[in-house]
C-alpha cells in the first residue's frame, strides 16, 4: 500500500497543474464485479504526451451517473482539479465516423471536419476569436448594465469601417498570395467582417440613432444630457 501511494504521489507531481483528459474503461474482475479503470492523459513539462493509470475503482453499475460520481471522487482523492479536465470526445467520434460511418457521405464529411479541426488555420482562428471575444465582452457587459447610458457604451465601439476598407481587396487582384497575406486578409479580416455583421444585425443605424437621441430625456444628473437639438431631431425623425 505504501508503494502504491508513493507511485500515485509521483504521478500527481508529474501532472502538477497541467490540463489533462480522462480515459475511462469499465470491465469485470474475476469475481464478476464491475470496476472502472481511470487513466490520465496529459502533456508533461517537456512537451511529451503521457498516460498514467491513477486508480481502479469498483462500481455498483456502469451508468453515466455512477461513473461521473466515481470519477469526481477519484480526482478529489488524488488532489486533481476537475477544472483542468479537457475533453477529446469530438475528435474521437469523428475518427470513428471517418472509418466506420454508415454511408460514404458521412465518412467524407467526418474526414473533412476532422482535418479542419486539426489544421493550423482552425487553431489560429480559435485563438483569435478568444482575443476578440475578450475585447467585445467589455462592450456586452456595459450594454447589459441598466445604469449604463448609451453614450458611454458607444465610446467602447471603435469606427471599424475605415480600418478595413483598405485591407479587403478583390480576390481577382491576387497574383501571389503569401502566408502573411493569407492569415492577415483571408482569415483575420474574414473573422472581423463576421463580427461586424453580427453587431450591425443587432444595432441598425436607425436604432442606434434612436438610442443616442433618447439619452437627452435621461433625468440622471439633473438632465445633464439634456439637448434641445437632440429632442427636436427625436421628434422629427421618430415621432412626427
Amino acid at each position: 500500500m505504501f508503494f502504491v501511494r508513493k507511485v500515485q504521489n509521483e504521478i500527481h507531481n508529474e501532472i502538477g497543474n497541467a490540463k489533462f483528459c480522462l480515459i475511462v474503461d469499465e470491465a469485470r474482475d474475476e469475481s464478476k464485479r464491475e470496476q472502472m479503470e481511470l487513466v490520465i492523459r496529459f502533456v508533461d513539462k517537456h512537451g511529451f504526451v503521457k498516460e498514467r493509470l491513477i486508480d481502479v475503482v469498483h462500481v455498483k453499475d456502469i451508468t453515466s451517473a455512477t461513473l461521473k460520481q466515481e470519477i469526481c471522487s477519484a480526482l478529489s482523492h488524488h488532489n486533481l482539479n476537475i477544472q483542468n479536465v479537457r475533453g477529446q470526445a469530438t475528435t474521437s467520434v469523428l475518427e470513428d465516423l471517418a472509418t466506420n460511418g454508415s454511408t460514404c457521405s458521412q465518412r467524407d464529411d467526418a474526414t473533412y471536419t476532422l482535418k479542419s479541426l486539426l489544421s493550423f488555420d482552425f487553431i489560429f482562428i480559435l485563438h483569435m476569436m478568444k482575443e476578440i471575444m475578450g475585447i467585445t465582452d467589455k462592450l456586452c457587459q456595459a450594454l447589459q448594465q441598466k445604469s449604463q447610458d448609451i453614450l458611454n457604451a458607444m465610446h467602447l465601439i471603435p469606427d471599424m469601417g475605415a480600418s478595413f476598407s483598405d485591407i479587403i481587396r478583390s480576390r481577382r487582384k491576387k497574383d501571389v498570395v503569401t502566408i502573411e497575406h493569407h492569415y492577415r486578409v483571408d482569415i483575420f479580416t474574414s473573422v472581423i467582417d463576421f463580427q461586424l455583421k453580427e453587431l450591425n444585425s443587432r444595432f441598425s443605424e436607425q436604432a442606434t440613432e434612436l438610442l443616442i437621441l433618447s439619452t437627452s430625456l435621461d433625468p440622471k444628473g439633473v438632465f445633464k444630457l439634456f439637448s434641445v437639438c437632440n429632442i427636436w431631431l427625436l421628434a422629427k425623425n421618430f415621432i412626427l
